[in-house]
């Protein structure tokens, strides 16, 4: 399982087992506060942002079928747009998707 999906599987599995007891609990002065957990896991898994993690760009064919190659986002495959003109352009995050992204240096 990729690092993107880990984090809502498990909220998700703590979300269903906190639901499960909320259906068993009679008492209604427990059921109230077994209700107001699993709302919050609800919203935790809801708010879990798999952009926040740091993906490496990936090496696509250019699509005007010239053989080129760009580097591309890894979430919505747009090439990596070199808005300053600098050499050395590698941005944080991309500017279509807003997918955090993470470099490697030579050593």
């Amino acid at each position: 399982m990729d690092k993107e999906n880990y984090a809502k599987f498990l909220l998700s599995g703590m979300y269903e087992d906190k639901y499960d007891e909320y259906m068993d609990t009679r008492d209604p002065e427990e059921k109230k506060d077994v209700y107001e957990e699993v709302e919050a896991l609800k919203l935790a898994v809801d708010s879990v942002d798999i952009h926040s993690i740091a993906k490496e760009p990936v090496w696509k064919d250019d699509i005007l079928g010239y053989g080129d190659r760009v580097l591309s986002c890894p979430m919505c495959n747009k090439p990596i747009t070199n808005v300053w003109s600098r050499a050395e352009y590698k941005p944080k995050f991309c500017h279509y998707c807003g997918q955090r992204l993470k470099w490697y240096t030579e050593e």
